[in-house]
């Protein structure tokens, strides 16, 4: 699993962009964020965005995105997703193996 956290700017919501792997991440970064930009909104980068998208240059796009906008786009490429598993006295077993439950000394 792949996400992008989009945030920095006081007038946007922070935004949470997910996708199966790095390539489709690339793909929403690309058309559901960069491209669906007002023109605008981009001013002297508009150009370069253009071309960095039109070309395949994902990275570079979103560079120039981020200083046009503002706003910032942290990616992680590869989560493991995490379901739950256990059972109530497994959890609780579990739990006391934790550094939590350590012992102080000191």
């Amino acid at each position: 699993m792949s996400y992008a956290l989009v945030h920095g700017n006081a007038l946007s919501e922070p935004e949470v962009l997910i996708a199966e792997d790095g390539e489709g991440l690339n793909e929403v970064i690309a058309l559901d964020l960069i491209a669906s930009t007002e023109p605008n909104r981009l001013g002297h980068n508009l150009a370069e965005i253009r071309n960095a998208l039109v070309e395949g240059r994902w990275a570079e796009a979103l560079v120039a995105w981020m200083d046009a906008t503002g706003r910032v786009v942290d990616v992680y490429p590869d989560e493991p997703i995490r379901a739950a598993t256990h059972d109530d006295e497994s959890i609780e077993l579990e739990l006391k193996l934790k550094p939590i439950f350590d012992e102080i000394t000191g």
